[in-house]
């Protein structure tokens, strides 16, 4: 149901395979990672318990978050369903595409 995934690096725009192949596997990603800029634009924070902080207190609330929503079926599948993408992952990802095109042709010209 759940799957810890958690970056080598917490960072802005740091982004590695670990949230994507987490959703695409069907889990609830339990992510330690930066949700942020374009990332927050493409996936759905939703859909994802995010793991921020990872002080003792913060565990213990997180924790509780899974616990209720392992506990409670209806919760659970109401959390399950939500989208993964956002209304306008597609467009954010081609303007990402589009960007990073010409960053790279300006680099080698």
């Amino acid at each position: 149901i759940f799957n810890i995934c958690s970056e080598n690096f917490y960072g802005a725009k740091y982004l590695t395979e670990k949230l994507p192949q987490s959703l695409n596997s069907g889990c609830i990603p339990i992510y330690h990672g930066d949700l942020s800029d374009i990332n927050s634009k493409i996936f759905n924070p939703e859909r994802i318990i995010m793991a921020k902080d990872l002080s003792p207190v913060s565990m213990l609330q997180l924790k509780k978050k899974i616990k209720k929503l392992f506990d409670n079926r209806y919760d659970l599948l109401k959390f399950y369903k939500k989208p993964i993408f956002t209304s306008n992952a597609y467009d954010e990802y081609k303007k990402f595409i589009e960007d990073f095109e010409m960053k790279f042709k300006a680099m080698i010209s």
